[in-house]
């Protein structure tokens, strides 16, 4: 049976013009210098609920630890010393020591920050670093430019647990659905499931270099890529669903979202 799935494309949260303004605002900070390849290990960090069961696993780190967006901060509380990477362009009030920004991040984020390097992105400099649609995924392309060969990913399961999306807060979406890959069922969102997409096939790609330690839907799709399928979405995306592309009798039996792990 051919497997079902909805084509969902990234979407830039800020317009190009804002990007590109916050790029020369930002155009005066410490830069991040080119390492040659090294042996030191990375974790990258993100904030999903499966990072709970890592804590002393990353608390005995013997690497490097990055942590995205507001997920640097709570692994300080954790007692894990981490530094902030971020490409989000949104303005907010990060609590982080020391941090790596892209330089379409707001120039307010690297004011709050007493320790900062900045790279640019492909999407203001025709030589800045590419990437997938989130800050977790365009962290492999500025480790390889730093030199590292040994990355691992947790926190990045991109599926809800216990009814949470993140470990220390939670983002409501109405837009959910549920997607099953081998016998499990997940619990995920448009965002996530770009971002599953994305750094499933890097460690497809590049499995000597980048290791799945995240768990959830991420591990689902990196284990079943050509089979996974969504099953069932909310009220709220079916809606969607329909104004775009019309009745497609598709998703008319009830189905509790909550049933996915």
């Amino acid at each position: 049976m051919t497997a079902f799935r909805i084509e969902i494309r990234p979407s830039c949260i800020r317009p190009l013009e804002v990007l590109q303004a916050n790029a020369r605002a930002n155009a005066h900070r410490r830069r991040l210098q080119k390492c040659a390849p090294h042996g030191r290990k990375l974790a990258v960090v993100g904030g999903g609920p499966h990072v709970l069961e890592h804590l002393e696993e990353l608390r005995a780190w013997d690497g490097d630890i990055w942590g995205i967006n507001h997920t640097a901060q709570w692994l300080c509380d954790q007692g894990i010393d981490a530094t902030m990477f971020s490409v989000d362009p949104l303005p907010f009030a990060p609590k982080a020591r020391k941090a790596i920004l892209a330089t379409v991040c707001d120039p307010a984020v690297f004011d709050g920050i007493p320790e900062t390097w900045a790279f640019d992105t492909i999407e203001t400099h025709t030589e800045g670093l590419a990437g997938g649609s989130s800050s977790a995924t365009r962290a492999p392309a500025a480790s390889f430019f730093l030199g590292y060969l040994n990355v691992s990913f947790f926190g990045c399961e991109g599926s809800y647990q216990f009814e949470r999306s993140h470990v220390d807060r939670n983002l409501e979406d109405a837009a959910q659905f549920i997607v099953k890959a081998g016998e499990h069922e997940y619990l995920t969102c448009s965002q996530f499931l770009i971002q599953c997409q994305e750094l499933a096939t890097l460690v497809r790609t590049f499995p000597d270099v980048y290791h799945d330690r995240s768990g959830g839907l991420l591990a689902g799709m990196i284990d079943h890529p050509d089979t996974w399928s969504i099953v069932a979405v909310s009220a709220s995306m079916k809606q969607h669903l329909e104004e775009v592309n019309g009745a497609q009798g598709l998703y008319e039996e009830p189905y509790e979202l909550r049933r996915a792990s």
